[in-house]
């Protein structure tokens, strides 16, 4: 048997010699660290001293906006859940601020699920329903419940804009719906819309991944269509929601779960299938490779503008989240052939196509998260094999390409 040092050589050594051309689209994208990563407190990783880690599964969820960044860990004690809230400080640092709890947790809530954020105003959601947040000062307090019940569990994205709170829910029996909630002048919420798809059947999944922009609401529906699945746009006008257009890839086929994720923002959609490119080469034996989908705007109607395939090497469910904001795009795969770890994927714009600048490695995790914001990536790893509690890595792209990725993460 290799000893560690030797195995840890040799690993290195394949590490640098094959990975450019596993998993860039051209020999020059770079491998890039971490600017920097976020982990939990100390006593939430260790909550007892000569303890294992503990099992927090932070960094399950992300939210964020230029102010705040919410990392959840559902798994934290026995599974209540609770959410970190970090904030960015003058030095560009982004430092632990506090700390969301439900007003009525209970072991197994999952607390954490899913997390939206905006300004003053947060949303979380656990299995028994979606709780409201509003900061006062440098403080956060409970304002709202929204209860789950069995015929609607709140179980499906969430997403926020200056005036209104989205929450999907998708039960197998029915198509799904997005609850649309308005927001008062001291954060209270009052349900004025329920939001379907034309025709939907159910099992669709409708609802289940959400984005906003502006008077936009982008609406994921991955099993639409047996499978192939769909992304929906519905814009405000006045008072009014209504469904603007229905989006599909152009050659999508059934089974592709095209809605898997979406993305909105500055002119651009972007929307994940982890179920593309089933056929040779891209058929793996633990996952599919997977696709993002961009689409842009041409007068009244989006178009879909370029495909984004996973790289040549097998990569299981390549598009799981995505994000887009002003140039860029990136994307994530929970794991990669031979290696067994999640990567990240860095994209920025130049003129209509989007072009892959760059790419990092991450944690062995099954459910990786991802948020984008401005030129900053955040991507939590959440380790669900073994002992982990996990951690956030963040990556400063930069004004410029070239820029991304240049600084060294600090030790684990």
């Amino acid at each position: 048997m290799l000893s560690r040092p030797i195995h840890c050589a040799l690993a290195a050594l394949l590490l640098s010699s094959s990975l450019t051309s596993l998993y860039a689209q051209t020999p020059d994208v770079p491998l890039i660290d971490a600017t920097r990563q976020i982990r939990p407190a100390p006593l939430e990783a260790n909550p007892t001293p000569n303890s294992p880690p503990a099992n927090l599964d932070f960094g399950a969820a992300l939210a964020v906006d230029d102010r705040t960044a919410l990392v959840s860990m559902p798994e934290y004690a026995d599974a209540i859940g609770r959410v970190a809230v970090f904030g960015r400080s003058s030095s560009g640092e982004w430092v632990r601020e506090g700390t969301l709890n439900p007003s009525d947790g209970m072991a197994g809530d999952f607390f954490g699920l899913r997390l939206a954020v905006n300004d003053d105003m947060a949303l979380v959601s656990s299995f028994r329903g979606v709780y409201a947040f509003r900061r006062n000062g440098n403080s956060w307090r409970q304002i709202q419940k929204l209860s789950a019940t069995q015929d609607v569990p709140l179980d499906g994205g969430l997403a926020l804009s200056d005036d209104f709170a989205f929450v999907g829910t998708y039960v197998t029996a029915r198509p799904g719906e997005v609850q649309v909630f308005e927001i008062g002048k001291h954060g209270g919420m009052r349900r004025v819309k329920t939001l379907t798809s034309q025709q939907g059947s159910s099992g669709d999944g409708f609802g289940a991944r959400l984005a906003s922009a502006g008077e936009m609401l982008l609406v994921g529906s991955p099993g639409d269509s047996a499978g192939q699945g769909a992304a929906y746009l519905f814009e405000r006008r006045g008072s009014h929601w209504s469904q603007r257009q229905k989006l599909v890839a152009i050659n999508g086929k059934s089974g592709e779960a095209f809605g898997s994720s979406v993305a909105i923002a500055d002119g651009v959609i972007a929307i994940g299938a982890i179920f593309a490119d089933r056929e040779p080469p891209f058929d793996c034996a633990f996952g599919y490779s997977g696709a993002v989908y961009v689409f842009e705007p041409r007068r009244d109607l989006w178009y879909e503008q370029q495909k984004l395939s996973g790289p040549p090497h097998c990569a299981a469910d390549f598009g799981a989240e995505v994000g887009v904001s002003h140039d860029w795009l990136a994307t994530v795969t929970p794991s990669s052939f031979p290696f067994q770890f999640g990567l990240t994927f860095i994209y920025r714009r130049q003129g209509h196509r989007f072009t892959q600048t760059a790419y990092a490695f991450g944690e062995e995790t099954s459910y990786p998260s991802l948020q984008l914001f401005k030129s900053t990536v955040f991507v939590g790893f959440p380790t669900d094999r073994g002992f982990s509690t996990g951690y956030v890595s963040i990556y400063e792209l930069g004004a410029n390409a070239d820029e991304a990725g240049l600084a060294t993460p600090p030790a684990n």
